[in-house]
């Protein structure tokens, strides 16, 4: 039988507000506190996709370094879920895919470095993540908890 096509729906991302975050600086290290920057399905709640963004913007000054830089956060899943993390930070961008046809429930730690110029004036950090499963039966969540800069 060929694929029918249903009507389309608009799908709604959770967007993050600027009360969501909160900041800790301590000499050149920053981290950045995510108060609900998550997605979860569960077989109660019906739903097949759930998208959360989230954007901020750091003034920067100071001479051209390399940054460090850390992703924390956690996932729990079942094998018919997908959870994705798409995270902009500092002109890097990271993709972190829990795919479909494995289990997870894992903490996650993500290291990596950026060069930031001496003229750069601002630090992007901007968040994607989503989640999907292919019917109701698939609990999962993707939490990012904090994200840590630092020379």
């Amino acid at each position: 039988m060929p694929i029918r096509w249903g009507t389309p729906e608009y799908h709604v991302p959770r967007l993050s507000g600027s009360t969501r975050y909160s900041f800790a600086m301590s000499g050149e290290a920053l981290t950045i506190l995510f108060d609900d920057a998550q997605v979860t399905l569960r077989a109660t709640d019906g739903r097949l996709h759930a998208a959360w963004l989230g954007s901020i913007v750091v003034p920067v000054t100071g001479e051209a370094t390399t940054v460090r830089a850390q992703i924390r956060g956690s996932v729990q899943k079942e094998e018919g879920g997908r959870a994705v993390l798409f995270a902009n930070v500092g002109g890097v961008l990271t993709t972190i895919d829990f795919a479909y046809g494995s289990s997870s429930e894992e903490d996650l730690v993500y290291d990596f470095s950026f060069d930031l110029g001496g003229d750069a004036r601002r630090l992007g950090v901007d968040l994607l993540l989503l989640a999907e499963r292919r019917d109701d039966a698939a609990d999962l969540m993707l939490v990012i908890d904090s994200i840590d800069v630092a020379t």
